[in-house]
């Protein structure tokens, strides 16, 4: 069995189109079999691009784990203004993201394939992670700590996490790694955490 948050690769792959909007745009993304919720934007990720485009966003923004691209190519393409780094483990997942950055012209975006932070040396201003439950906490807890030591000076990282999967073990590691971590918000039992180094 092919698992989104490793670089297997699927026997039987399907293309998906994945169809949503954020402020009155409409986007319609490549997707297929092996990535993390392929045939429709997950709900943890549609809360947490909602949640921060409310937010004050500047600078280099690292989409950590982007599966086929919806975070990092909906700020990228609402927010011009930033520099987005995508990653993903999955060698599928990069060419999926890579197509879908191509297909809107984004000239402030760059795709590399990395295992979590392997390939990625420079700091950010922001990091976002849906993270990938299924890894379990071996997997999971270690990012937490590795996106605070990529993270610029009062750089922001943000998380969702639903309440019923572990939200609260989840706030307690950040507030060992960061001096400020506050649940931004609360929608369909997903939590988001802005977690400032």
């Amino acid at each position: 069995m092919s698992h989104y948050f490793t670089n297997e690769t699927p026997k039987k792959v399907h293309q998906y189109d994945v169809n949503f909007v954020f402020e009155n745009q409409s986007f319609t993304l490549q997707s297929a079999t092996g990535v993390f919720s392929s045939t429709r934007l997950d709900g943890g990720t549609h809360v947490l691009i909602q949640t921060v485009l409310e937010e004050d966003l500047k600078g280099s923004i690292l989409d950590l784990g982007c599966g086929y691209g919806p975070i990092g190519i909906t700020l990228a393409t609402l927010r011009p203004s930033l520099h987005v780094t995508m990653s993903d483990i999955k060698e599928t997942a990069v060419v999926l993201t890579q197509a879908n950055v191509k297909k809107y012209h984004l000239n402030n975006v760059r795709v590399i394939e990395s295992d979590g932070y392997k390939s990625l040396n420079e700091l950010f201003d922001i990091i976002l992670l849906n993270p990938p439950i299924r890894a379990g906490k071996k997997v999971i807890f270690p990012l937490y700590e590795q996106s605070y030591h990529h993270l610029k000076d009062q750089g922001k990282f943000y998380i969702v996490i639903r309440k019923d999967l572990g939200a609260s073990s989840s706030e307690k590691e950040l507030r060992k790694q960061f001096k400020t971590v506050e649940r931004i918000a609360r929608q369909y039992g997903y939590h988001v955490y802005r977690a400032i180094k």
